[in-house]
C-alpha cells in the first residue's frame, strides 16, 4: 500500500505537461483558422465588387468605340469609378478592360481604339495584411 502511495506521487504535474502542448496547438490552429478566414473574406469581397463594376460598366457599353468608352470621361470609366465608389472600393485598385465575348468562348481584350466592345472585364485587387503568420498576399479577381 505504501508502494502505491509513493507511486501517486511521482505523477503529480503529468497534467500540466500535456496542458502546455494542447495550448500550443490550439493557439496555433487558431491563429491559421483566423487567417485563413481573413483570406477567404477578402476573396469574396473581391469578387462581390468585380462582379458589381463588371455589371455597371457593361450597361454603358453603347455602340461607340474602346477609345471612347475608356477615355477618362468615356461611360464605361464613369460607370465604373461611380461604381467603385458605391462598393467603397478604391478606383486604383480596379483594372476595366473591354473586348469580345460570344457564348462560351473566352474573352478577348481589345487593343485598337477604334473597335467597337460588347464585353467588360474587370479586375479587382488587393494586398492581404496576414494577422498572424509574417508577410503579405496579393489577391485578384475578376469577372467578365
Amino acid at each position: 500500500m505504501s508502494w502505491l502511495r509513493a507511486r501517486n506521487g511521482d505523477e503529480r504535474g503529468a497534467v500540466m505537461v500535456l496542458v502546455a502542448i494542447s495550448m500550443v496547438v490550439f493557439i496555433g490552429s487558431t491563429a491559421l483558422a483566423v487567417d485563413i478566414g481573413q483570406l477567404t473574406n477578402t476573396n469574396r469581397d473581391l469578387q462581390a465588387v468585380a462582379d458589381s463594376v463588371a455589371m455597371d460598366a457593361a450597361r454603358a457599353i453603347n455602340g461607340t468605340s474602346v477609345g471612347t468608352l475608356l477615355a477618362p470621361t468615356g461611360a464605361v470609366t464613369v460607370a465604373a469609378q461611380n461604381s467603385a465608389t458605391r462598393n467603397d472600393f478604391p478606383y486604383a485598385q480596379l483594372q476595366v478592360q473591354l473586348g469580345w465575348k460570344e457564348g462560351t468562348d473566352p474573352f478577348v481584350q481589345m487593343t485598337n481604339a477604334a473597335d467597337i466592345p460588347n464585353a467588360v472585364r474587370v479586375i479587382a485587387s488587393d494586398i492581404l495584411d496576414y494577422a498572424f503568420t509574417p508577410g503579405t498576399k496579393a489577391l485578384s479577381r475578376r469577372a467578365v
